[in-house]
């Protein structure tokens, strides 16, 4: 038989969790009683006494109830038989020649057919979802009936849907006119004139729509893996061998990169904003992320002292295929909790043009999405048309027009005045140099112009008798083009650190400064030239090293014993080719740094 999936395989669902509940039973045929005394009847020998309804009754027969998704048990019973159970439900049941019943009757034979070929996991799988998408979607705990007007309720696969008794509604699909409701012994039945339509949720939705999201899924669902819960499993008794044979083993599904996404796009309380981007886009975005993560077939790390004291080979092109789609799929969804507008659940309209203009949109994973166009439609929803899910909004991507340096590279900046940001000085008659904070100290507010520090006042002197170097590391970098700065305090900021002529009248300094840029190979990667750069005597300033530098190796994602392993900056301060100390002068000689600020180059 040729397979056609009508339905596709989803992933784990929180209605599955409602199901662990269920009891047991036996395989025992049940004994239908008499059509007409409804009330006497249970939902499923209502079913079964229909004419009208054998179409379902076939469906429920053969449909399996699983309590989760990778749920083991042989002893499943059918939703025949759950709806038979003296347990309390309410069952939507759509009448034969509303809704397509032979696609799942198919469905069925191809689970059938699986199993027969020894595909048994694809034959669960296919089982389980035929059950949530059709069986539990018309199908919930509880009677519904006291309440005539409009309410919500919670279907046995989790998802949410309104009914309203007087309009004879339900979850868009009208209640049949003749006969709309079926007192049961343990419930009530409902007539349909149509299927429930079933809501996808974010991660639903690209399952069903593989054919347009075949990419993006795949990597997702890849990640899938079962993980025994000994704390939920029912133990039975050891083994010969002393081990533990468990009764009911349970496994939970994990999935790491929804895990790093910090995104419960399973779950249907949630509320989340997904871009999806479609076969065509991930392939566009795997080509441009890709570059990011440009590395070397080895890095030196271990930084200590000036030197790197460990190499590292690693396979270059896995690691970076491996991080591009980390970066990828974990940043793709936003949770509207944390925009700066509020908004409530159902507001379609404000939620979409709120992510439409926002200047910038914060990942569930903290990368921030910049407009490169404030004020107006973020040009990387261009061509997306936005869907409604049962958990929140998809944008499909149509095609990638994200420009990774508006998104995963972010601004750095180095707070030199750490001792911790400090790799090496050379030459330093202060060892790695002396903090200084001028919010704690008496400094000379009306000589220098301070107010380019913000507000933190703080910064790093660095004294010399002659020429020095002081390396400062800069990690966490991509493979990608920076603007990177250096803010530098005048000396003279402070009283100690200025300078005078004997007669008490203050000489200026006239400091000046190279700077060079290597990679953890020592490699030369950028230097500022042979014109010195000259300090400002009287403001804090900002001094471009470099309007623009490639960094050529990555040096984010590295595996996780490769630590500290970056590009080093050399800062070059040479007083024994100044000539500043001029005749009569007295006061310490060096230079004050206060911070590195590293910017992604943007077009």
């Amino acid at each position: 038989m040729k397979r056609n999936r009508f339905y596709q395989m989803m992933g784990g669902l929180l209605g599955a969790t409602l199901l662990l509940g269920i009891p047991s039973c036996s395989d025992d045929h049940y004994d239908i009683k008499p059509a007409e005394d409804t009330a006497a009847n249970t939902i499923w020998q209502n079913i079964e006494s229909n004419q009208q309804l054998d179409s379902l009754a076939m469906i429920l027969k053969r449909v399996r109830v699983y309590t989760r998704e990778d749920d083991k048990s042989s002893k499943k019973m059918t939703y025949a038989e759950l709806l038979n159970t003296p347990q309390t439900y309410t069952f939507w049941a759509p009448l034969n020649g509303t809704y397509n019943a032979k696609a799942y009757l198919d469905q069925l034979d191809e689970v059938d057919e699986l199993r027969a070929e020894g595909k048994s996991s694809e034959a669960d799988k296919l089982e389980y979802t035929l059950g949530v998408q059709f069986a539990q979607n018309h199908l919930a705990r509880f009677n519904y009936e006291s309440n005539m007007g409009e309410q919500e309720v919670r279907l046995l696969n989790g998802k949410l849907c309104t009914y309203h008794a007087a309009q004879s509604l339900f979850n868009g699909v009208a209640l049949n006119e003749d006969t709309k409701n079926v007192p049961s012994s343990n419930g009530t039945m409902h007539l349909l004139e149509g299927q429930s339509p079933f809501a996808y949720n974010i991660y639903d939705y690209m399952a069903a729509n593989t054919d347009l999201f075949s990419k993006v899924y795949g990597t997702l669902s890849a990640r899938d893996s079962s993980v025994f819960s000994e704390s939920a499993s029912i133990p039975g008794g050891l083994n010969e061998n002393g081990e533990m044979v468990y009764v009911d083993s349970v496994y939970y599904t994990y999935n790491e990169l929804l895990n790093n996404s910090n995104a419960q796009i399973k779950n249907e309380d949630s509320l989340y904003v997904a871009m999806i981007p479609s076969d065509a886009a991930w392939d566009q975005a795997v080509e441009k992320i890709s570059k990011l993560f440009n590395y070397a077939d080895s890095y030196k790390y271990n930084y200590t002292g000036g030197s790197f004291l460990s190499t590292y080979k690693l396979n270059a092109d896995s690691l970076r295929d491996y991080n591009t789609n980390q970066a990828l799929i974990t940043s793709m969804y936003f949770s509207p909790s944390i925009f700066s507008q509020e908004f409530s659940r159902d507001d379609f309209d404000g939620i979409v043009n709120y992510v439409y203009n926002a200047d910038s949109l914060i990942s569930t994973n903290y990368i921030t999405y910049y407009n490169p166009t404030p004020g107006q439609k973020n040009p990387m929803f261009a061509g997306a048309e936005p869907v409604k899910a049962s958990n929140g909004i998809i944008f499909p991507l149509m095609s990638y027009e994200i420009d990774p340096n508006y998104a995963f590279v972010s601004r750095q900046t180095v707070n030199v005045y750490s001792p911790y940001s400090i790799g090496n000085v050379v030459n330093s008659s202060n060892d790695n140099g002396v903090t200084y904070d001028l919010d704690a100290v008496s400094y000379r507010d009306t000589v220098v112009d301070i107010s380019a520090m913000g507000e933190s006042k703080m910064f790093r002197y660095f004294q010399t008798s002659r020429s020095m170097t002081i390396s400062i590391p800069l990690p966490d970098l991509y493979s990608t083009k920076y603007r990177i700065r250096i803010q530098i305090v005048p000396n003279r900021v402070l009283f100690d650190h200025m300078w005078q002529d004997n007669d008490g009248n203050e000489v200026l300094q006239e400091s000046v400064f190279s700077a060079e840029l290597r990679d953890d190979n020592n490699k030369k990667i950028a230097d500022t030239g042979r014109d010195l750069i000259q300090v400002s005597d009287d403001a804090v300033k900002n001094y471009t090293l470099w309007e623009e530098v490639e960094i050529p190796n990555c040096y984010v994602g590295l595996p996780s014993n490769v630590t500290k392993s970056y590009p080093v900056l050399n800062i070059s301060y040479r007083f024994s080719d100044q000539g500043q100390r001029k005749k009569g002068a007295n006061g310490p000689v060096g230079i004050s740094i206060s911070k590195i600020f590293i910017d992604p180059v943007r077009e």
